[in-house]
Formats: structure tokens, sequence, C-alpha cells
């Protein structure tokens, strides 16, 4: 652990980004769940999706990295790589929910749809489509990386996507793989 950054304010700060992101991805679900259900009107269904989606992203990488400043070393390459996955996540997912929120959907909202159909989202075979999906695809490889690492007397649970988070009893001698 570097000078500064201690286990408590790494948990700390992984903890409250953990349950931003938790309060995030609800903020998510229940739009999701009432635009399928056909109860949530355009646009605001994915004024509420786009809008969470964007928040969701950040918090879920501060949580990551919180997770990787307290892992033991011999986790910590692949911690390391599972921040680094989650940080191509973030910027790709965000940069298509800042484009639905700062261009498609205002413009959208007043009726000025000409050339707005490449920066369509969340449709099938469109561009930022593709985008989207390649970000959830960095977070599924992340997954892969931080799976190893769970090791019950060193973790929340095998949900929890910041593995080795409350580490009392952690240490580098641990058992972990």
């Amino acid at each position: 652990m570097k000078p500064g950054i201690t286990r408590e304010s790494s948990n700390g700060i992984g903890f409250h980004a953990a349950i931003g992101a938790c309060a995030a991805s609800i903020g998510y679900g229940i739009p999701q769940i009432l635009q399928v259900a056909g109860l949530l009107a355009t646009p605001l269904d994915r004024w509420l999706i786009f809008g969470s989606s964007l928040a969701l992203a950040p918090l879920f990488v501060i949580a990551i990295a919180a997770s990787a400043a307290v892992c033991p070393p011999r986790g910590r390459a692949a911690r390391y790589a599972a921040l680094g996955l989650s940080i191509a996540y973030a910027v790709l997912v965000s940069s298509v929910y800042v484009i639905q929120l700062g261009v498609v959907l205002p413009r959208e909202t007043h009726g000025k749809l000409d050339g707005l159909a490449d920066f369509a989202c969340c449709s099938f075979r469109m561009p930022l489509t593709a985008v989207d999906l390649l970000g959830y695809t960095y977070i599924a490889w992340r997954r892969f990386c931080s799976a190893p690492l769970i090791h019950p007397a060193c973790c929340a649970g095998p949900w929890s996507p910041t593995a080795c988070w409350r580490p009392s009893s952690c240490s580098s001698s641990s058992g972990l793989p």
C-alpha cells in the first residue's frame, strides 16, 4: 500500500462509490422496467435510463480502483487489469450516453431529426450501439480478471464487484490464488 493510502480510506471511498453505483443501478432498472411495461413515456424513459447509466460508470470505476488499492500483492496484477477494463468500459459507455443526453434527446425533443439517425443508440446495427456493446464486453472481461481473487475470508461475497473489500482478516498470506 502506498504512503497516504490507508485501507480505511480506500474502504470508505470504495464503499461510498459502491453505494452510489447501486443507487444508479436501481435508477436505471426502475425506468427500464417501466419502459418495457409501457408505463413510461418516450423520451422521459431514455433521459432517465441514460442519465442513471452515466452516473453508474464512473462510480463503478472508483469502487474498482479502491479495491485495487487494498488488494494483496498476489492479486494486484489481476486487480489492475480489472481496473483498466473498467476504465475502458466507463469511457466507451459514457461517451455514448453523453451523445444521447447532450445531442440526440434534446434534438428529438425539439423536432430536429435531421442527421440524427447515425447517432441514435440502442437499436440494431447502429454505430453507437456497437460502441456501447464493446464497453459491456470489457466489463464482462473485467469479471474474469476479478473472479479468481474472490476469497470468502477476504471479500463481501461473489456478487461483489470489489472482491477483497473488507479485508480485516485479509493479508498477503490470506490464501488468495
